[in-house]
């Protein structure tokens, strides 16, 4: 599950200060002059000219390293980096600090002036939600879940930080308690697609398969050529009995998504279920050259070339699983396929 995050610690120009066209001429008025109207080249070289006469204008320096972030962010953290923490515009500098650290893929400097601001302003929703996101990234999933929790204590009526906690809790390998935390997402707004693939995906590693189905249903209505959907539909409908139906839509999940391995595991599966050891030998056979990493599909293979008679190809497969398992410290971590995209 991948995150995108930064420009939640942003804030436009308009926050920094209310610039109305002032009668001087001075550099810093040339400056105010120059952003109303859109020409930030010309504001940043008369705020250059302006802090060169008086260093110590903090809320000048600050307005001059937002401007940069975008085109030049080293040059912008240098100006950051020069406001005092005695200074009321130290917390901004700091979110902006942080904020250019994380577009810039520099996720664990930016949690640690994150931490630093979380002591400085406390309940702040930006910065912890911005510290959930960068210690997802960094795979900190322990820390993740705490910030991602208090994100949501902090602002609960925004859907996606109730999926970011799922995501976590995912990876924490706590699928069960994923599904209180869509619920209330959906209560939220219902018409938001990821809380309901999620809870289907949740409800399929927790074994509710009927709740895993309406969900799947749901999400086929908005998006019927969703091979996630599709697939996870037909898992329930195995998990249910419904070997038969389930086929069919796996099959038709294939055809959306030719390439996608899970499904062909799937599909061999419940031919094994129906004894054609062949049919599923056929399915996955070819598709081994580039899936010799994950542990279902050479599990799948490894049965259906034993129930088909190819006793020898079994053994080969079972000691490629061997040594996938030795190369881990727990078998469950290695790929399997499962997490919807």
């Amino acid at each position: 599950m991948k995150r995108v995050v930064a420009a939640i610690l942003g804030i436009s120009l308009v926050v920094i200060g209310i610039f109305t066209i002032p009668s001087g001429e001075s550099p810093l008025d040339e400056a105010k002059r120059a952003i109303s109207t859109g020409d930030t080249t010309a504001g940043k070289q008369f705020l250059v000219e302006h802090l060169e006469a008086d260093q110590h204008d903090h809320h000048s320096r600050l307005m001059l390293g937002t401007l940069l972030q975008e085109t030049d962010p080293e040059g912008a953290m240098i100006h950051f980096k020069q406001i005092p923490i005695e200074s009321r515009e130290y917390v901004g500098a700091q979110k902006r600090i942080a904020q250019t650290l994380l577009v810039t893929g520099s996720d664990e400097e930016a949690i640690k002036v994150l931490k630093n601001l979380e002591q400085l302003v406390t309940d702040d929703f930006a910065v912890n939600l911005s510290l959930a996101e960068a210690c997802f990234r960094m795979k900190r999933f322990d820390e993740a879940v705490i910030y991602a929790n208090h994100s949501v204590r902090l602002k609960p009526e925004r859907t996606q930080s109730y999926v970011l906690v799922a995501e976590t809790l995912d990876e924490l390998n706590r699928a069960s308690e994923m599904i209180d935390v869509l619920n209330k997402a959906i209560l939220l707004d219902d018409t938001v697609w990821e809380p309901h693939i999620l809870l289907a995906y949740a409800a399929s590693k927790s074994g509710n398969p009927e709740l895993c189905e309406r969900e799947c249903r749901w999400c086929l209505e908005q998006r019927p050529d969703d091979s996630d959907a599709r697939r996870m539909l037909a898992q329930s409908l195995r998990d249910q009995g419904h070997h038969q139906q389930a086929l069919i839509e796996v099959r038709q999940a294939i055809q959306h998504a030719p390439a996608d391995v899970r499904c062909r595991v799937l599909e061999a599966d419940l031919l094994l279920y129906q004894r054609n050891s062949q049919g599923a030998y056929d399915t996955l056979k070819p598709l081994l050259g580039s899936n010799t990493h994950k542990v279902e599909f050479l599990t799948t293979l490894t049965r259906a070339a034993m129930m088909s008679g190819k006793r020898d190809e079994a053994r080969n497969y079972q000691k490629m699983i061997d040594a996938l398992a030795r190369r881990s410290d727990d078998p469950s971590d290695l790929e399997s396929g499962e997490t919807p995209d």
